[in-house]
């Protein structure tokens, strides 16, 4: 059966529930969004609170004298009529004011409280006499020039205490992700490369490195020092990238923890993406089954020390002709493998060797790849044994099988009249995918890859290592057991209250995150005592509190974990939400929007792709 496959192209996606601002003054009312819900019933609309009905007057009021077009007679009056409709919906609010300051004396709640309250009530009694006194100037102005400035003076006091937005809203093309800088290809002829590794033109051959044969026999590499340094803890250890999680523990068990076949699976099964840096690790690469080539050696550390066989990361610079540049990347244009490559190599550090006519003989770029501790002689790591040596392997690198492509749609037409006809319960994406599976079961048993596939991993099963890289190795730049954190893309999230300016901040790997939740909530301020949670528990719950009265602070989760805490803040106020991402070779990157108070965020992070179990 065919399987649909969906992809997210955003790396984050923000959903919430949303809070909505009412009233003059910033009452706040609650508004819980359920998903995955049958629909209720339909339920009579209840009426608007007196708190809505006064900032949907006050709007109405800001938007009319906000009216190049009205004359000043119809502001006038319109303003006069407003003022009756305020003074009237008045006779509630100070009804409500009572009745909230009773009940806050009868459930005896600390004093601090009851300040907030009276602090409020204050507060709504500057502003109304404001207006009233504004709109009393307006209808004693003695002529037109002075009735057009009483107006401006009245606007710019509704537009000053107008219940702000809810919060931001967020564009769906300009959600919160990663901008790749694109590079070009720097070219060379291979005389200009003479001693280059230690002129210093390029920071990243300049370090001290060990040169190796790269296509020496086994013996060669065998008697070499290599061969004579034992593992340490390090290389069996997890570490941010390398988790022992229980699906690689699992997968490796289901390998028989065979080097080799852990080796071929990673190798024959994961799809080669060209970017710099450690941005998913081992368990995020496995739910997505692609990586570049730290993450895909994570992948394979991982599996490889799960299974108690030391394994180490070796980083360097590699030389690979151009026919296999494209074929490891599935591109037909040399140019376009070399540049893909340069934008996706640190710091986009790569160069193509070139001959006198220009032609692109090869590539030479930094590269990560595995050795493994294992019984190499006599079984070429197929067997267990005593491991007497370190074996290269790499399972980033792999040729592609390419394909022409097919459109699809010209050959499987969708049929919309036969689809209407038998009102069938599918949708009709549904019902075309299941078209497409029954003219591919008809025409393409045995060759999958020619209706779905552009290009697809040339796969390989020797059963043993080979005990060489398939390409040349330049040089040798480090071994280590675990990535430096230079070597890591993060995310650092901060909340920040913009009245006093206050931030709190967290910063994590971005392997760390990916495919995780993050979500921003809300918890009682209760700073030195217990008075929000009190309140809250009077009004039965967060979301039935009068917002004016409560204080709270916005906390970051991590799944289940607690990882920030925002400054105190009231309910409703402005409160910003920002995620920096950096990497070493790219600029950092800041995207940041405006919440109210009381907005709960669901934050998914993609490091690159969205796996099919998440």
């Amino acid at each position: 059966m065919f399987h649909k496959h969906t992809r997210i192209i955003a790396a984050v996606v923000l959903s919430f529930f949303t809070w909505t601002s009412g009233g003059l003054f910033s009452l706040a009312h609650a508004a819980q969004l359920e998903a995955k819900k049958p629909k209720a019933a339909p339920q009579k609309q209840k009426p608007a609170s007196v708190e809505e009905r006064f900032s949907k007057l006050t709007e109405d009021l800001e938007t009319t004298l906000a009216d190049s077009k009205a004359d000043h007679a119809s502001k006038k009056s319109r303003l006069k009529a407003g003022r009756d409709e305020i003074l009237k919906l008045d006779v509630e609010m100070r009804s409500q004011f009572a009745a909230t300051e009773q009940r806050l004396k009868d459930a005896k709640l600390s004093p601090v409280i009851l300040e907030r309250h009276r602090k409020f009530v204050k507060h709504y009694d500057e502003n109304l006499n404001e207006l009233r006194g504004n709109v009393a100037r307006v209808e004693n102005a003695k002529d037109e020039k002075e009735i057009e400035v009483e107006i401006e003076k009245t606007h710019k006091h509704l537009k000053r205490v107008k219940a702000p937005s809810p919060h931001e809203k967020l564009d769906p093309d300009n959600l919160f992700h990663r901008k790749r800088t694109r590079n070009k290809l720097v070219l060379k002829k291979r005389e200009e490369l003479k001693g280059d590794l230690k002129s210093g033109k390029h920071a990243w051959e300049t370090q001290p490195r060990i040169m190796v044969a790269a296509n020496g026999s086994l013996v060669g590499l065998l008697t070499t020092s290599l061969a004579a340094t034992l593992p340490t803890s390090g290389d069996l250890a997890e570490t941010p990238d390398v988790k022992f999680t229980p699906e690689i523990t699992a997968k490796a068990a289901e390998l028989g923890n065979n080097p080799v076949k852990i080796y071929e699976w990673v190798r024959n099964n994961f799809k080669f993406e060209p970017y710099y840096g450690s941005l998913k690790g081992a368990q995020q690469t496995l739910l997505e089954m692609s990586g570049n080539d730290i993450d895909q050696a994570s992948m394979l550390i991982a599996l490889l020390r799960s299974a108690n066989i030391p394994a180490r990361y070796v980083s360097g610079t590699i030389e690979l002709s151009a026919e296999r540049a494209m074929a490891w990347l599935g591109v037909k244009d040399p140019k376009i493998a070399g540049d893909i490559i340069a934008t996706g190599s640190m710091q986009g550090k790569a160069i193509g060797i070139i001959d006198s006519k220009g032609k692109l003989l090869s590539i030479r770029m930094d590269h990560v790849w595995v050795e493994a501790f294992v019984n190499m002689i006599p079984s070429f790591g197929a067997r267990p044994g005593a491991g007497n040596a370190w074996a290269s392997i790499d399972p980033s690198f792999k040729e592609q099988e390419l394909n022409d492509s097919i459109d699809i749609s010209k050959i499987v037409k969708f049929d919309e009249a036969a689809y209407l006809s038998k009102q069938s319960k599918l949708s009709p994406s549904l019902t075309y995918l299941q078209t497409l599976d029954d003219y591919h079961s008809a025409n393409y048993q045995g060759s999958k890859s020619k209706m779905y596939y552009l290009k697809r991993i040339k796969t390989q099963e020797f059963g043993h290592f080979m005990g060489t890289l398939p390409y040349k190795t330049v040089a040798v730049d480090s071994r280590f057991s675990a990535l430096a954190q230079t070597q890591r893309h993060t995310m650092t999230i901060g909340l920040t209250d913009p009245q006093s300016n206050t931030r709190t901040e967290i910063t994590k790997n971005i392997c760390d995150l990916a495919g995780k939740k993050i979500t921003v909530s809300y918890v009682p301020a209760d700073n030195g005592n217990t008075a929000d949670s009190e309140l809250i528990a009077v009004y039965g719950g967060l979301l039935n509190t009068p917002a004016n009265l409560l204080h709270v602070k916005a906390v970051v989760h991590i799944d289940d974990e607690k990882v920030l805490e925002s400054p105190e803040i009231t309910m409703g106020q402005s409160l910003k939400l920002s995620a920096t991402f950096s990497g070493q070779g790219r600029p950092d990157e800041t995207m940041e929007t405006d919440m109210s108070g009381g907005i709960f965020y669901n934050i998914g992070l993609s490091a690159l792709n969205v796996a099919d179990k998440q």
